[in-house]
């Protein structure tokens, strides 16, 4: 590795970081979603089927912020967001 390759690897590792966190939190949203429509109780509870509805919602405004082609939008580096 060259000293000028250093800086771009540096970077390269954040934004992959950084993808690796908003994926992770993706995850955990669904896993919520999941468990509160898996669960009798809490799915006939209003106040936490209001948050899955909430959780779905955030999802896919988060879908369609990615899926498009502008990257304007875009937080997050999307061939990093690829390989997470």
């Amino acid at each position: 590795m060259k000293e000028e390759d250093f800086e771009t690897s540096i970077k390269d590792l954040d934004q992959l970081k950084d993808a690796l966190t908003y994926w992770g939190k993706i995850i955990q949203r669904m896993s919520k979603i999941k468990f509160i429509r898996n669960s009798r109780k809490l799915n006939n509870d209003e106040e936490f089927a209001e948050q899955a509805s909430q959780e779905e919602k955030h999802i896919e405004t988060e879908k369609t912020k990615y899926s498009g082609d502008s990257s304007s939008s875009q937080e997050l580096n999307s061939e990093k967001l690829k390989i997470a």
